[in-house]
């Protein structure tokens, strides 16, 4: 399995390595030319400080991007049927294959964070004048986001094992990571509408989407809020590592159940396939609805609202009925 997944590995580590370098070697050059220019008496105004924060925009793209790429390839052979009877035939139990995937691609997402914290080092060490370290800072951030990795990943599983083909296995795993934080949302914007002192820090904390890293850092893109209150502090670490946990041993289960004749189809049921339509539909045809929603000004918001939530709920029911 760690072999199988190599050629995505070596690729996903070079250019990560590469993400990272480029821009600390370019800054670092840009730095000495006006060092030199401002003379030595003058270089402390230039010396950049460097922190945790300053590698969150990279580190982004790894649970992002890199880690579904390989989750959905490591588990690639359950959409074929020929595939799929082939390794369930073999002489393993189930545990010890969903063991030996996994062990796979969180090695590799190990080898990736460590090849780029040890470039960024040598680096920093190298244009040591031009950089002042906070590695603490850093560390501790490359450990939350490997903690991202690690929920994207358990539900990219749990995703694959009740699915049987890739556009299936996307879209439940956009599902599973964001929600069940979108109807706590939900709930949230509705509670305090009703109840002017009920807030997510002091009224119910644990719905606070800062609990979990995934969903706080996508919506910090959108509020514009800080990150430090989602990365660093403990308690969105551990709910964030107790969850895909639970992703993962609930993938488990459902893996052991599974049948080879899975392979092809949308879900394992028509049952699971009727919910998960629903839920697409749902969230689709509720964007539109928010979006109208914010919008007070809007002179017809009534009319306005109407058609874009029949117009998204057409959308999302003929998205449903293509998977």
């Amino acid at each position: 399995s760690f072999l199988q997944l190599k050629v995505i590995g070596f690729i996903s580590t070079i250019l990560m390595v590469l993400i990272t370098c480029v821009p600390i070697c370019i800054s670092a050059v840009n730095i000495k030319s006006n060092i030199e220019y401002a003379g030595v008496e003058k270089a402390s105004r230039y010396v950049q400080l460097v922190d945790g924060n300053d590698f969150i925009p990279i580190l982004i793209l790894t649970f992002a991007i890199i880690t579904p790429v390989l989750v959905l390839f490591a588990w690639n052979f359950l959409n074929k049927r020929n595939t799929s009877d082939f390794y369930h035939s073999l002489a393993y139990t189930r545990l010890n294959l969903y063991l030996t995937k996994i062990a796979a691609f969180v090695l590799w997402i190990l080898i990736m964070y460590a090849s780029i914290f040890l470039s960024a080092v040598i680096l920093y060490n190298i244009f040591k004048t031009c950089y002042i370290v906070n590695y603490g800072s850093i560390l501790s951030v490359f450990f939350s986001e490997f903690i991202c990795c690690l929920l994207c990943a358990a539900a990219a599983t749990l995703a694959c094992s009740i699915t049987g083909n890739i556009f299936s296995n996307i879209c439940l795993t956009g599902l599973i990571l964001f929600f069940p934080r979108f109807i706590i949302l939900m709930v949230q914007v509705t509670v305090v509408s009703i109840v002017y002192f009920a807030s997510s820090e002091h009224f119910v904390s644990i719905l606070d989407n800062s609990y979990n890293m995934i969903v706080g850092q996508v919506f910090s893109v959108f509020t514009g809020s800080s990150l430090d209150g989602v990365i660093n502090v403990a308690h969105s670490k551990i709910y964030t590592f107790v969850l895909a946990l639970i992703y993962f041993v609930t993938g488990c289960l459902l893996f052991i159940r599974r049948k080879s004749e899975t392979a092809g189809k949308p879900t394992l049921s028509w049952k699971l396939q009727f919910v998960i339509r629903t839920v697409i539909g749902f969230s689709i045809s509720i964007i539109g609805d928010f979006i109208c929603g914010c919008s007070k000004k809007c002179r017809y918001r009534k009319v306005a609202e109407y058609i874009i939530c029949s117009y998204n709920v057409h959308c999302g029911c003929g998205c449903c009925y293509s998977i």
